[in-house]
């Protein structure tokens, strides 16, 4: 028995049991698009043997991983076999958020929109400068020095 497609296994049973659908599929099951989107609203998900139709929208595949972990995804796609695969995440995309003001290494942005993103627990920043903060203007790394200047 492999410990982690048995607690997927589970968690989808119990998931669907809960939503009232009692249709048990093993997680090696191909699935509709229209059924993974239901099962794991919310969730980062691995498909294998991903089939797409002729505007290559994904239809049906196997789900090998689901969960809110993107680190966890990434491993496992990155050890999959499949020659078809695809990792995506199922339901709305980071909000975005308007920041008043948001100052970095002297500089200040005020009144913008931001994605707003969960970093995982084992990030050891504080959050992500992007180009909307950084565009038009020189940022210098000196690694030596272990300085950062931006002008």
């Amino acid at each position: 028995m492999n410990p982690e497609s048995d607690k997927s296994f589970l968690y989808t049973f119990v998931k669907d049991y809960f939503n009232g659908d009692f249709e048990v599929k093993i997680m090696s099951d191909t699935l509709t698009m229209e059924e993974i989107e239901s099962r794991f609203d919310g969730e980062w998900v691995l498909i294998e043997d991903v089939e797409t139709d002729e505007k290559l929208e994904i239809v049906r595949g196997k789900v090998v991983y689901h969960g809110d972990d993107k680190e966890v995804l990434h491993q496992k796609a990155m050890k999959s076999e499949s020659d078809h695969l695809a990792t995506l995440f199922i339901g709305r995309p980071d909000p975005k958020i308007r920041i008043e003001e948001l100052s970095a290494f002297g500089k200040e942005k005020t009144d913008f929109l931001i994605n707003a993103h969960d970093l995982p627990p084992t990030a050891s920043v504080d959050g992500v400068l992007g180009l909307d903060f950084l565009r038009r203007k020189v940022l210098t790394i000196d690694f030596k020095q272990g300085q950062i200047e931006l002008k």
